[in-house]
C-alpha cells in the first residue's frame, strides 16, 4: 500500500503532511533539514507539526527512524525496504544501498553461536563529488 493510502486509511492527507513526504523523498534527514527544506518551499510548518506527522507516519510504517553513528535521529520513507546507507565524510550526504546480507548473517550466527534479530551496517567515506574535490 502506497504512504498516501495509509495516511488516508488513518485520516485526512493535509497540505502538510504531503509536503513532509515530499521534504523526505530525498535522502535520511533530520528534523532540522527537514524544517529547512520546507521553509526553502514557502512551506509553513513549525517544529511540533514536524514532529507530529513524523511520528504519526512512523507509527503507520511509512516512515522509519534512522540512527547513524553520530547518533543523531533522522527519518526517511519506510517503502524502500531493508538497506544500509553509504555516508560521505565531507559533505554528508547519504545514499542508500540494499546488499545480499544472508550469507553474512549466517556467518556471525555460526561463528557467534547467537541468533541475530537485527543489525545496524553503515559505509563511510567519500561520495564521488567529493573524490574528485580531493
Amino acid at each position: 500500500m502506497n504512504p498516501l493510502d495509509k495516511i488516508q486509511q488513518q485520516g485526512r492527507l493535509t497540505e502538510q503532511k504531503k509536503q513532509i513526504l515530499k521534504a523526505l523523498d530525498f535522502q535520511p534527514q533530520t528534523i532540522a533539514a527537514i524544517q529547512t527544506r520546507l521553509v526553502r518551499q514557502k512551506a509553513r510548518l513549525n517544529l511540533v507539526t514536524i514532529y507530529r506527522v513524523l511520528k504519526n507516519f512512523t507509527a503507520l510504517g511509512i516512515t522509519r527512524q534512522v540512527r547513524l553513528q553520530d547518533g543523531v535521529n533522522r527519518y526517511e520513507l519506510g517503502a524502500t525496504g531493508h538497506h544500509h546507507h553509504l555516508v560521505c565524510e565531507n559533505c554528508g550526504v547519504i545514499a542508500d544501498i540494499k546488499l545480499n546480507q544472508e550469507s553474512f548473517i549466517h556467518a556471525a550466527e555460526r561463528q557467534g553461536r547467537f541468533k541475530i534479530h537485527h543489525h545496524l551496517l553503515e559505509f563511510f567515506g567519500l561520495c564521488r563529488h567529493c573524490q574528485r574535490k580531493k
